[in-house]
């Protein structure tokens, strides 16, 4: 790269795609922007909002006067991680199987872009934050609208042979269910709608809201998230001999409100050394696409 070049980092979510641009260094140049998208839409509307946003990363790039060498991309699966397409039935399932690569160059020019797993990528931008250095192995647990998680050992992140996560939690079994539908959003809100008439049309932001208004509900839906969420950790921090846990997701923005009964849940667990909130819930994921597209296009 020479001066004047910059990258561009993508991290793609079901209802907004942030973007960033980067110098070669890894720093943010200016404030990370969003693209509205529709994951449920037609495959045009899909197609309009990647092709718009990488025409306004190209218009940024060049009102910087900035030329964008490569573009990161940050997304969820299953995708076709070298072929650049969505294998999803829910998410993107109108544009199940369609390259959208030729979407992201849309004002950019021949650039390389490079996909990788979102909890890959966040994986790759938390292991860049100084105070992950002294652990061996480091586990991060992303609550939001799923229930991610992604693993490094030896500072190698486990992955597996589709390009996904190599320790997958969502789906795993847990009491009359899998884990996703009890500590992910829309275990919150049943959890929540069971004790209060109309809890149902609230989303968690708002029950955490009332937790710290003081809302008992609230309060112990939050608690009992935080015993199970460590219910559902430990058997995996144990095997892998885990010594740092990072809570990321949206939901963690409320981890003062689960933290208490997440590290009673925890305690004892053998090798675990901090549990720790994320620092960055915008930057972590953009910087770990682009820490991705460097490992790309260095071979």
């Amino acid at each position: 790269m020479t001066r004047g070049d910059c990258c561009a980092a993508v991290d793609v979510g079901g209802t907004f795609i942030k973007s960033a641009l980067l110098t070669p260094a890894g720093e943010f140049l200016g404030e990370p922007g969003e693209t509205r998208v529709d994951s449920s839409g037609s495959a045009p509307e899909i197609e309009a909002s990647f092709r718009g946003l990488a025409r306004g990363i190209a218009k940024k790039a060049d009102e910087a006067g900035l030329r964008v060498t490569g573009v990161g991309v940050s997304t969820p699966g299953p995708f076709d991680y070298e072929g650049g397409r969505y294998m999803t039935d829910h998410k993107y399932a109108a544009i199940k199987g369609i390259p959208i690569r030729p979407w992201l160059t849309d004002g950019l020019g021949d650039v390389p872009v490079c996909f990788v797993h979102d909890s890959t990528a966040y994986m790759l931008g938390l292991l860049m934050e100084p105070r992950m250095s002294g652990y061996r192995s480091v586990a991060a647990v992303m609550l939001g609208t799923g229930l991610g998680f992604s693993l490094c050992v030896g500072g190698t992140i486990l992955k597996n042979p589709q390009g996904g996560p190599g320790v997958s939690l969502y789906k795993q079994p847990y009491r009359d269910g899998i884990a996703e539908e009890y500590v992910a959003r829309r275990g919150i809100i049943a959890r929540y709608a069971a004790e209060v008439p109309g809890g149902q049309t609230v989303d968690v932001v708002d029950i955490a809201e009332r937790a710290r208004a003081g809302d008992a509900a609230a309060r112990r839906v939050f608690a009992q998230t935080g015993a199970m969420l460590g219910e559902i950790l430990r058997p995996v921090l144990e095997q892998y001999e885990v010594e740092c846990l990072v809570a990321g997701g949206q939901i963690a923005r409320s981890f003062d409100l689960f933290e208490a009964e997440l590290r009673q849940a925890l305690a004892g667990t053998r090798a675990l050394k901090a549990i720790l909130p994320a620092l960055d819930f915008t930057g972590t994921p953009l910087r770990g696409a682009f820490a991705h597209l460097k490992r790309c296009v260095a071979g």
